[in-house]
């Protein structure tokens, strides 16, 4: 491993081998697809939308936010949530991506005209269909954090709750955590944001919307974020929707399913 890099692996043993500095300026973490990925976007509607190809940086902090939950309370979960909730994130896709295009069955609750056709009915709900996209990744997800100026017991807390993320995207969309690294340059083939600047823009083929916390000033956010406070997240204002440049290039499609991938030395 080259010099000044502190690795650390298997998420049972990440208590052995944090960080001890936080000079670095990025936290890379590692995780391993065990699962199809699905993750629409914040203007999809219940009734069909295409999949995201990476998850959001919105939903990686609300990922920590309730690992963080899960690891010592709401008391520890404030602390993270601060931590980074204003912090660049970015992520490093499987060097393959299949999507597969499908419709499901599912009960939607039943409107109060609702169709005539008793057949459609199953109580309180109704029987419909929707468009759905699942994602099966060929390599490992990376994750980038902007560490920069964070303290190292900071870095240490945020190292300890990465690992013990188990799903991101739709729930059942499972990662296994790897390993992390402090790095002081992000490597190649992140996703950018609007504005962000990069040496080499060539193996970037796609762009989408990936939606991020906003309204930083506000006191209430975290209260905002929490299903239980009454007060709610609203788009535009305290979830936020940028564009983002991914390195994925459309590679081939059929009736069901397109594949995309990135670049040779991903």
């Amino acid at each position: 491993m080259p010099k000044g890099k502190k690795r650390t692996e298997n998420g049972g043993n990440v208590g052995l081998n944090l960080p001890d500095s936080a000079k670095g300026s990025w936290l890379i973490v590692n995780y391993k697809p065990v699962a199809l990925f699905s993750l629409r976007t914040s203007q999809a509607t219940s009734s069909g939308g295409k999949t995201l190809l990476v998850p959001t940086p919105y939903a990686y902090k609300m990922a920590l936010v309730d690992a963080a939950f899960r690891i010592s309370g709401r008391e520890k979960a404030v602390i993270v949530f601060d931590s980074i909730k204003g912090r660049d994130i970015r992520f490093r896709p499987p060097s393959k991506a299949i999507v597969s295009q499908t419709f499901v069955k599912l009960l939607r609750q039943a409107r109060e005209n609702k169709d005539s056709d008793d057949s459609l009915s199953e109580g309180p709900y109704q029987r419909t269909i929707a468009y759905r996209e699942y994602c099966f990744f060929d390599g490992n997800l990376s994750v980038a954090i902007d560490i920069d100026g964070l303290s190292n017991e900071r870095v240490q807390e945020l190292t300890l709750t990465t690992a013990h993320i188990n799903y991101l995207g739709k729930r059942g969309g499972f990662f296994q955590f790897v390993d992390s690294i402090v790095e002081k340059e992000i490597p190649d083939h992140f996703t950018l944001p609007a504005g962000a600047m990069a040496e080499d823009l060539s193996g970037y083929g796609m762009s989408q919307f990936l939606d991020d916390l906003g309204s930083m000033d506000e006191e209430d956010l975290f209260k905002r974020i929490d299903v239980y406070s009454g007060k709610g997240v609203i788009l535009n204002r305290h979830r936020v929707l940028v564009h983002h440049l991914l390195p994925y290039s459309f590679a081939q499609s059929s009736k069901g399913y397109t594949v995309y991938a990135g670049p040779a030395n991903f």
